[in-house]
């Protein structure tokens, strides 16, 4: 008996499952998109969670193919049918990314995980070392060597010199195989 102890004679008790919310759809970025910022994932409300007015949620789940996993609760409105703010986990250069989302209602039921979408990030941006920028006075060579950080997965680079802002020169270095 789930109601144990005392029991009134006359009194109702009434029991409802109630239904979870539908999957919600991914949006944005598409699928193997190429995000040179962290990106805002955006996804369709799920229409059970839209019609509520007591609070709900989501659940964004982000991992990357490293296995590193990113769990994100976001709360609240129907604004927040997106995520934006990285800043309790940043994402690394160069990987790739899978990321699902589901939906939770007022009786903390939730959906299934929608089908999942990947996306990839950028590479890191080469630090020029040298020769080190604004130098005074002006070079007296006019073959300068230029040397820049390594950026782990780049197999070429493209270094273009300019004169003011215009583009005088451009050139591509391979990356010699190891």
């Amino acid at each position: 008996n789930a109601f144990a102890g005392p029991y009134t004679a006359g009194e109702v008790y009434t029991v409802s499952k109630g239904t979870a919310p539908t999957v919600p759809v991914l949006k944005s970025p598409a699928k193997s998109a190429l995000v040179t910022r962290p990106p805002i994932l955006d996804w369709n409300d799920s229409s059970e969670v839209m019609a509520l007015a007591n609070p709900w949620s989501y659940e964004v789940n982000v991992v990357a193919l490293d296995g590193y996993n990113h769990t994100f609760n976001t709360a609240s409105g129907l604004s927040n049918s997106s995520l934006s703010d990285w800043s309790a986990a940043p994402l690394s250069p160069n990987t790739t990314y899978t990321w699902k989302v589901r939906a939770f209602n007022d009786q903390n039921q939730y959906s299934a995980w929608s089908t999942p979408l990947t996306f990839r990030t950028k590479l890191a941006t080469p630090v020029l070392v040298s020769p080190v920028d604004a130098v005074s006075p002006a070079l007296d060579n006019k073959r300068p060597t230029f040397t820049w950080d390594a950026v782990p997965g780049a197999a070429t680079y493209t270094l273009q010199i300019l004169k003011g802002a215009a583009v005088v020169n451009t050139g591509t270095i391979t990356v010699p195989a190891h």
